[in-house]
């Protein structure tokens, strides 16, 4: 009946313990009923005190716990070469139950246990307001029972973990979004705004990118890393976001392996033992509150200034030398070094998948190195990396190139550029849907999964005659999916807020955006100040309680609230 015998399931432990020949198991078992039922109590007693533990005494909210338990044995079949469903309990144990009545009823009865704990769990939060008053928490306990026995058979047909984690993503919007209590009081206009705002709560799905929502936390410098490397509140700041509904985590601009990469201090690094040890704390923190995480690659180019840590000496790199006083300011690339840059992104990228983050962004925007060759006013080069926009992007279309290479063909490439540039705020690249058609199509074709359209303000037209703004004129254009930011939910943009000043920021009305996503002109929308101050925002958006949102000022970046 059972023709791969035990192994590769948990009565291996118990017939190796009691001596049963390799040959002559059902043989054994068949004779010794009574030594079946006591060896299946002994190892699953244990299972279900750990079970019972990490669902109540572990930290956090009883859906927190719940994710995270889920979570942790997920990890654990993850981290297995070829995942295998070592566990009695399974479709062996059913056809073994059949050959002994008595198995089949302690399998069942080992089952009913474990729900009556999951169930136990769920009253917790339904009695704290976690979950909503009339939950049924014991069909709710039972179906995501079944839900995981399904999920974990699924995967030992497949020899994959994607049946695991397609299982988390439906968890983590079933327990704490879908089934949280609605306000007791809403304005219409509230109200009309959480039902639109469904869209914006909707998972999304590209290859291995499985994002719970499609909220996406957007890359803000915040310089609280000393000498590079992320510290306990670093993972906290982000744990927070992701457990309150940010789909996708953007981390701040991490700086890759060059020595003119950084430009600012206490900025993190994603490279060294000692930072990816951080960044894999913070992995593990986000991925245990439901969310998804990729670093943003950064080389901030000829923006670097002497002096600038980790090696004061080093001047920025750019297109072109700048002298200044007779001394070099900014570097002119050589060939050479266009390639040592272009491999320390693709070793970035490299490190970033080892640590388990769920895909990379490089960052091609705001007048940053990649983007210093893309734009002409500060890229004159005669060599095959200057002249035609075509040739000023080779350096890119180069650069996503190795990285694709580096992480092969299904781990996510985002890349974010802009129009506009921190030298010259009205700059353009292009002024035409035709020119950007041509500017984005060698980027796509080198392997860019998601474009990350950056602009100041998400609402403004990107052409004349068109409403659609730049990651809608990006869509259409690639076919690729795009992420939208700029303003997102406040009534100022960030660049008043560069400089000191003692303004407010007030959360906005955000009805034309979702109705913008709800029409598919974007895939997945970039928060960030509101995201920056208030950890709950997107918990918040979900629940129609805008009234709760906190406002943006300066105050907020002296703090990893």
């Amino acid at each position: 009946m059972i023709r791969r015998g035990y192994h590769g399931t948990g009565v291996q432990e118990i017939v190796q313990a009691a001596g049963v020949p390799k040959g002559s198991f059902y043989h054994y078992f068949a004779s010794k009923e009574d030594f079946a039922l006591q060896a299946l109590e002994a190892l699953y007693c244990p299972r279900l005190e750990r079970y019972r533990v990490a669902l109540n005494e572990a930290p956090g909210t009883p859906c927190q716990r719940i994710l995270a338990y889920y979570r942790e044995l997920t990890a654990h079949f993850s981290r297995q070469e070829k995942p295998e469903y070592h566990c009695f309990i399974g479709s062996l144990s059913f056809e073994m139950a059949e050959l002994c009545p008595p198995i089949g009823q302690k399998v069942l009865a080992i089952l009913g246990q474990s729900v009556d704990l999951l169930a136990d769990c769920l009253e917790q939060a339904r009695r704290q307001g976690e979950i909503a008053a009339d939950s049924d928490c014991a069909a709710i306990a039972e179906f995501i029972g079944n839900a995981w026995e399904g999920a974990l058979l699924r995967m030992k047909v497949s020899g994959s973990v994607k049946p695991l984690q397609r299982f988390l993503d439906q968890l983590a919007r079933l327990l704490p979004m879908s089934l949280r209590p609605a306000p007791s009081q809403h304005t219409q206009q509230e109200s009309r705004m959480t039902a639109t705002a469904n869209a914006l709560f909707q998972p999304f799905e590209l290859g291995s990118l499985h994002l719970p929502t499609r909220v996406v936390m957007a890359p803000m410098t915040r310089s609280f890393s000393p000498n590079g490397v992320p510290t306990a509140d670093v993972v906290e700041y982000y744990r927070r976001r992701a457990a309150s509904g940010v789909g996708l985590i953007i981390t701040e601009g991490t700086t890759v392996g060059h020595a003119a990469a950084n430009g600012y201090p206490q900025v993190p690094r994603f490279y060294g033992a000692d930072a990816l040890a951080g960044w894999k704390q913070v992995v593990d923190a986000v991925h245990t509150a439901g969310g998804r995480i990729v670093p943003q690659l950064w080389h901030v180019g000829n923006v670097r200034r002497i002096g600038t840590e980790p090696e004061a000496s080093v001047p920025g790199y750019g297109p072109m030398e700048k002298l200044k006083d007779g001394q070099v300011v900014v570097h002119g690339m050589t060939k050479q070094d266009i390639q040592d840059v272009i491999a320390a992104f693709a070793q970035a990228a490299r490190d970033a998948q080892a640590i388990g983050m769920d895909g990379v962004e490089i960052h091609g925007a705001h007048g940053y190195l990649i983007d210093q060759f893309f734009w002409a006013g500060s890229n004159q080069r005669t060599d095959e990396y200057g002249g035609s926009l075509a040739n000023r992007s080779r350096f890119a279309i180069e650069l996503i190139q190795a990285v694709r290479a580096a992480v092969g063909p299904d781990f996510p490439i985002i890349f974010r550029f802009s129009q506009w540039k921190q030298q010259d705020y009205s700059a353009r690249l292009v002024q035409t849907p035709d020119e950007l058609g041509e500017f984005l199509a060698p980027l796509s074709a080198a392997g860019v999964d998601i474009f990350h359209c950056s602009t100041r303000r998400f609402w403004e037209p990107e052409f004349e005659g068109s409403p659609l703004n730049l990651a809608g004129w990006t869509r259409q254009l690639t076919g690729k999916p795009t992420i939208t930011v700029g303003s997102v939910g406040l009534d100022d943009e960030f660049l008043q807020y560069m400089v000191k000043t003692d303004k407010v920021a007030q959360p906005a009305n955000i009805e034309g955006l979702l109705e913008r996503l709800n029409r598919q002109e974007f895939d997945l929308v970039a928060v960030g100040r509101a995201l920056l101050v208030d950890p709950d925002w997107a918990q918040k958006v979900r629940e129609g309680r805008m009234q709760d949102v906190l406002p943006f000022s300066r105050e907020a970046l002296k703090t990893l609230a």
